[in-house]
């Protein structure tokens, strides 16, 4: 009966247009964490993660279910929780002088001490690596754990980091220059690319696909994009268009269209913009909010709120949902997630949840990955596989292990990424045509064996994106077992997987080549282990059980299994 009862409630509300009151008997999920929220849901693929004041962070599901629920070391009041790729996450805590890293089942991979207190939340880049600042500092880190460089700014404005088309990096500086807003941009390796001035003071900003869409204290706003490699104003509204200095863009994250809001007296006015020319192409107002509280940008509409009243119109304004509380001086937050569910976070630790509109997660991975491309070159000479050049001196005396494992590279990773991917495209295509009968020249890849081997293990010490396709391919490419085995002792010190694409290629390797070979077999039981602890419980589940399950049983040697069962055990102990 009970059951029945709730969906009765979810279908009214999801139709009603008249307004609704919010209470937990018509909630589409209730549930209860293990302490009271101290800051914002964080949005993940499988729902949220939320830090409260028992010292730990729980992860929960878009059902309400609780997935994990892990104390945190250090506890402050004062740490920052950040998301990062693929749903893990940072923590900075004692003081913010500590950096730790999360993966999706909550469980700490590493800790590293800060160069500099950090003061605000971590910023996401394109390919793994991500960045901590402070007011005058910046760093950016990898994967895993390494700090990749460190710089110092002038006195850094409270406006968040913002993204140009090829990846670079704005820094807003606090000092007007004539009344006008200054701003670094770095690229991704730490170097500062151009020192710009605005047409006027910067109040606000958001990056979209087209650059960083900015908001003036004047009242204009406008675009802000990279145009034949130097950044450069795009489009502009201006304040002569009725627009006023209370407004704000809003991007849809998942097909990046960008909408323009306007504080009225009279309400709110959310107008949709064409991102390539500022065009509007839409506008409508909304009179019964006034004061504004919040606005989520969907790919199914739009989600605005004051502090007692919560409306939903769709992508054709129409006004799906009309619904108020009276419960607001218990509410701690508000949290609506991009599956369009309203979730209120209260004060005795209960959470209540309120479908809008049903629809469901897109998958992310399908997104367009942008990249930092633009800054490499990728480009093989095939001077090596026809025996002209040789592998660079830099992996053949090891001098590009030794920098990559330091950290503090800065502009050196932008070289030492190029020639890696470039020797690594040319090697994967001579495997691939081995078998030819015609070879123009001996290549440097057999008469330098110790030169590709350097350069081989230096793959996973980027802690990016990039290099797991390069891993899988040579993984799945690759005859000579000494190559095999640096490969997966590499993975085995940094399981970063975040495609599947390593352990899908430790699948093949193990259906394909190496059932008798108890070296190699050992070395993919540790290499299992390393992704299946660093990425988490979905890696175990769906590749890391199975792969290892099926190494305790014949052909496989006594030693082979044991090692097999020895791994899951340990796999067992990590509690992911």
């Amino acid at each position: 009966m009970k059951k029945f009862l709730t969906a009765i409630c979810i279908i009214f509300f999801l139709t009603s247009l008249n307004s609704e009151q919010l209470t937990k008997y018509n909630a589409s999920w209730t549930s209860v964490i293990t302490g009271k929220p101290i800051s914002n849901p964080i949005s993940t693929s499988y729902g949220f993660i939320i830090p409260t004041d028992a010292k730990n962070i729980v992860a929960v599901s878009t059902s309400g279910n609780i997935l994990w629920d892990n104390p945190i070391t250090k506890w402050s009041t004062s740490i920052i929780l950040s998301s990062v790729q693929n749903d893990f996450f940072t923590l900075v805590s004692s003081k913010g002088t500590e950096l730790s890293l999360y993966n999706p089942s909550g469980i700490e991979i590493w800790k590293t001490k800060t160069p500099f207190i950090v003061t605000r939340k971590t910023f996401e880049g394109r390919d793994g690596r991500f960045f901590i600042n402070n007011e005058k500092n910046i760093s950016c880190y990898g994967m895993n754990g390494i700090c990749k460089w460190s710089i110092e700014t002038p006195l850094q404005k409270n406006i968040d980091f913002q993204t140009l088309q090829d990846g670079s990096i704005v820094v807003f500086l606090e000092k007007l220059k004539e009344g006008k807003t200054q701003a670094l941009r770095i690229s991704p390796f730490g170097e500062i690319l151009e020192e710009i001035t605005f047409a006027g003071e910067i109040t606000n900003s958001k990056t979209c696909s087209e650059g960083i869409l900015l908001n003036f204290s004047d009242g204009n706003a406008g675009l802000f994009s990279i145009l034949n490699g130097r950044a450069t104003n795009r489009w502009v509204l201006t304040k002569a268009n009725n627009f006023t200095t209370s407004s704000f863009f809003v991007v849809c994250s998942e097909n990046n269209q960008v909408a323009f809001v306007q504080k009225l007296s009279s309400g709110t006015k959310i107008s949709t913009i064409n991102p390539k020319n500022g065009n509007i192409i839409n506008s409508f107002s909304i009179e019964n909010i006034k004061n504004l509280d919040k606005i989520v940008f969907t790919s199914k509409g739009f989600f605005i709120s004051d502090s007692k009243t919560f409306l939903f119109y769709n992508n054709e304004v129409k006004e799906i949902c009309n619904a108020n509380t009276n419960e607001n001086a218990n509410i701690l937050y508000t949290y609506i997630s991009p599956d369009n569910v309203l979730h209120f976070l209260y004060k005795d630790w209960s959470i209540n949840a309120y479908k809008i509109i049903q629809t469901s997660l897109q998958n992310v991975k399908n997104r367009e990955k942008l990249t930092y491309n633009s800054f490499y070159d990728f480009t093989p000479s095939y001077l090596l596989s026809s025996g002209i050049a040789p592998i660079d001196e830099k992996f053949r005396n090891e001098e590009a292990t030794t920098i990559l494992k330091k950290g503090f590279y800065g502009t050196n990773e932008k070289e030492l990424t190029s020639l890696t991917i470039s020797t690594c495209k040319e090697y994967i295509s001579t495997t691939k045509t081995s078998t030819s009968n015609y070879r123009q020249a001996p290549s440097v890849f057999v008469s330098d064996f110790i030169g590709l081997n350097n350069m081989i293990s230096t793959l996973t010490l980027y802690g990016t994106n990039l290099y797991p396709y390069y891993i899988a391919e040579l993984l799945s490419q690759e005859n000579n077992p000494l190559l095999i085995k640096t490969l997966l002792t590499s993975i085995s010190n940094n399981g970063y997987d975040p495609n599947e694409e390593i352990i899908k290629s430790i699948e093949i390797l193990i259906n394909s080549k190496t059932n008798k070979n108890d070296s190699i077999l050992t070395s993919i039981c540790d290499a299992i282990y390393s992704i299946c602890a660093f990425m988490g419980r979905p890696a175990f589940n769906e590749y890391g059980k199975n792969l290892l399950s099926k190494l305790l049983y014949p052909p496989y040697s006594s030693n082979t299994r044991n090692y097999a069962r020895e791994t899951l055990s340990k796999i067992k102990k990590l509690n992911i």
